[in-house]
């Protein structure tokens, strides 16, 4: 599960790290992830797209982000997802 240690809730329930605080994105519960507008880019990866994580309407503001079209170089992080800092991970 990842958890907020100011929230004392579960956010999520994950099955296998891939690397430290990357998942792949077919393990995370979705029902806690919302949009957001913000995009950054990397000029390694590409572009990232965020999303907020909410849970009993505590929310951390672009807490996780992924990139859906990867530069080649970066083919690695197709298909996963990464976490803030603020995010503790406990594998389930």
């Amino acid at each position: 599960m990842i958890t907020n240690p100011l929230e004392n809730g579960m956010i999520f329930y994950l099955h296998r790290q891939v690397q430290n605080k990357i998942w792949q994105q077919h393990s995370v519960r979705k029902e806690f992830l919302r949009n957001s507008n913000s995009h950054t880019t990397c000029p390694w990866k590409g572009k990232a797209f965020y999303h907020y994580l909410e849970v009993n309407g505590d929310v951390i503001h672009n807490g996780a982000w992924f990139y859906p079209h990867p530069s080649t170089a970066a083919a690695t992080v197709d298909g996963r997802i990464a976490f803030g800092d603020e995010i503790t991970i406990h594998e389930n």
